[in-house]
């Protein structure tokens, strides 16, 4: 059992600063367990009430809590107090409880997780100032204890909960591969893009993407495909979104019109933004004054989804645009009068996107059901586990969308069974008018 009123007595001390000595808390395993869990469920609440777009399944909170404990630990090492371990374990958890209790609370009132993150920094510092300044007047510092415990009650404040938000060790480790060294120096080389520079360049940009939206061959219905990668903050999706391009191009013939939108860094200055205008405008210029009745366009989309069928658009420095949404899509299809459609959504919660999008004219296909993530957001991958399946997939072969998607299924289904995730369950639409394009083989094999 544990002491309630001795307990929350200590606790008030500790955090009031008053008589502040590692010994007045109760070292108390299920205290640690309960405080190391309501830190988790805290963040897990905040990440689906504030960032909907951002789930944390609840073993990753325990995973990214249990720093403060791995922490703790270490510090108790270095300082000699091997057994107050739990109790600076504890001292580290109640300071990440509260700082995730006042995020969580200011992040609800304003609706603003990062204005949350800064206050929270501020509160940080100034408890951290004060306890250095308590503690020092009162003469800690003269023994080997009291300095060690003074250092780790700072360092819980100011760095442990921090740790809490950092990425694991491993994703510091980047592959090896020449690919990877490559673009890494290429982001690191590249300086950030002027915003007086980067918007007032979008029409043009535009203008000249969608001259080459147009089609060349006029002897056929025209295809036309267009890929959008929504997320900058990340390189991994306009890899993503450049590899599906180039495939589908090659898998509906050699002259088959392309365009690209991106956020990524490497992009910025050599096609249009992925946002909702400059997709609306882009669709509206390369389709002026052209019959569209057996016009075909394919178009992929990669990014961060979200439960609401949109997808989180930013810039590399992380700043939010509008997100691109299935009903955004939609729309801009509609105004420019394309009527059949082929759009692949390589997303968390992906399937949301069916029912928006549905048509007798429509192929949906996602990397995700409604109520599931997918997997592979990660800089260090070539791709997402959904766009690989797709990318090195049969469709490379000449084999029908139906083949590919069966393939993708089992492969994507493969790869998160290795991994132990939850099976992310892609999603296939087919409307009645696109049966035969979505069982059709082509003659067309595409280089690797």
């Amino acid at each position: 059992m544990i002491p309630v009123p001795r307990t929350a007595h200590a606790i008030l001390r500790f955090l009031a600063l008053r008589r502040i000595v590692l010994g007045d808390l109760p070292s108390n395993p299920a205290l640690l367990a309960l405080l190391w869990v309501a830190t988790s469920v805290i963040n897990v609440i905040d990440a689906v009430m504030i960032r909907r777009d951002e789930y944390i399944p609840p073993s990753l909170a325990l995973h990214y809590s249990g720093s403060l404990v791995l922490t703790a630990l270490i510090a108790a090492w270095a300082i000699g107090r091997r057994t107050d371990a739990i109790r600076l374990a504890i001292a580290f958890m109640l300071v990440g409880l509260v700082v995730a209790v006042g995020w969580f609370t200011i992040a609800l009132l304003t609706g603003d997780d990062s204005q949350a993150g800064e206050l929270c920094r501020i509160g940080l510092g100034l408890w951290a100032g004060a306890a250095a300044i308590t503690l020092l007047r009162r003469g800690w510092g003269q023994s080997r204890s009291h300095r060690g415990t003074m250092i780790a009650l700072i360092f819980a404040a100011t760095v442990g909960f921090i740790t809490m938000e950092m990425p694991s060790f491993d994703s510091y480790l980047m592959p090896l591969s020449p690919q990877f060294r490559e673009a890494r120096n290429e982001i690191e080389d590249t300086a950030p893009v002027s915003p007086e520079i980067l918007w007032p360049m979008q029409p043009e940009l535009v203008e000249a993407t969608a001259i080459s939206l147009r089609p060349q061959d006029m002897e056929h219905p025209p295809v036309r495909v267009v890929a959008v990668a929504a997320g900058g903050s990340q390189q991994l999706f306009g890899r993503e979104a450049k590899a599906a391009l180039t495939l589908l191009r090659g898998r509906f013939g050699p002259r088959t019109p392309g365009a690209l939108l991106s956020n990524a860094r490497l992009d910025l200055t050599h096609v249009p933004l992925a946002t909702n205008a400059n997709f609306s405008t882009l669709l509206r210029q390369a389709t002026m004054g052209t019959d569209l009745d057996g016009d075909l366009i394919v178009i992929y989309l990669a990014g961060h989804g979200s439960r609401d069928a949109a997808l989180r658009t930013d810039l590399p420095d992380y700043q939010p645009l509008i997100p691109i949404s299935a009903r955004s899509l939609a729309r801009s299809l509609d105004e420019a009068g394309i009527r059949r459609r082929i759009v692949i959504v390589s997303a968390c919660y992906a399937g949301t996107w069916i029912k928006p999008l549905a048509s007798p004219d429509t192929i949906v296909i996602t990397a995700a059901a409604a109520d599931r993530t997918s997997f592979g957001c990660d800089d260090r991958r070539q791709y997402t586990v959904f766009g690989e399946a797709f990318i090195s997939g049969p469709l490379r072969g000449g084999a029908s969308l139906q083949e590919a998607f069966e393939y993708l299924k089992k492969r994507v289904a493969a790869e998160e069974a290795k991994e132990g995730a939850t099976p992310s369950l892609p999603q296939a639409y087919v409307g009645d008018r696109m049966r035969e394009i979505w069982a059709a083989a082509s003659s067309v094999a595409v280089d690797r």
